[in-house]
């Protein structure tokens, strides 16, 4: 996802010289925002380490967030919907309008990269199909059958948990 205006926000509070200002308002907004991505306990993650139950990398204007998949990926696409709608209102009432795209797929998350196909078709759908300040499906994520599981299998998708240690 992006930040939409932040460019200029940066250029704007460097001229007026509020930079520190500015960077709290944002860091506050990220902080409260993130703490709407976290799972419920709807969704099983018993056997999930809770520092592997989501992940939020913020730098400039990019945000990525990463949850695991088990099974069909029903509930988790569920939860990242509602989840992604709250953290998408929460950063707009703190004056800050977010795009993006949503994909599901092989990806590396962890405190020095983040890595994989997930990333590079959720980029592709914000920057090409989200013009808006929205989050748009992919066209892995469109799919209406159970095929995600077998084509996660198929890209030989190693499991979040076992890429996201050290978070």
């Amino acid at each position: 996802m992006d930040i939409l205006g932040y460019k200029d926000l940066m250029v704007a509070s460097s001229k007026v010289g509020n930079e520190q200002e500015v960077l709290e308002k944002l860091h506050g907004a990220l902080e409260r925002a993130r703490e709407l991505l976290k799972p419920t306990e709807a969704i099983s993650l018993s056997d999930t380490p809770p520092k592997d139950r989501f992940s939020l990398k913020a730098f400039t204007d990019n945000i990525v967030v990463g949850w695991p998949v088990k099974s069909d990926a029903e509930s988790e696409f569920g939860d990242a919907f509602s989840r992604l709608a709250e953290f998408q209102l929460q950063m707009a009432i703190d004056g800050y309008f977010i795009r993006g795209g949503l994909s599901v797929g092989p990806a590396y998350v962890d405190e020095i990269a983040v890595f994989g196909g997930a990333l590079l078709e959720a980029y592709d759908g914000e920057s090409t199909l989200a013009r808006d300040p929205r989050v748009v499906l992919t066209q892995i994520s469109r799919r209406g059958d159970s095929s995600a599981p077998e084509l996660l299998q198929s890209r030989n998708c190693a499991s979040y948990s076992t890429h996201s240690q050290g978070l």
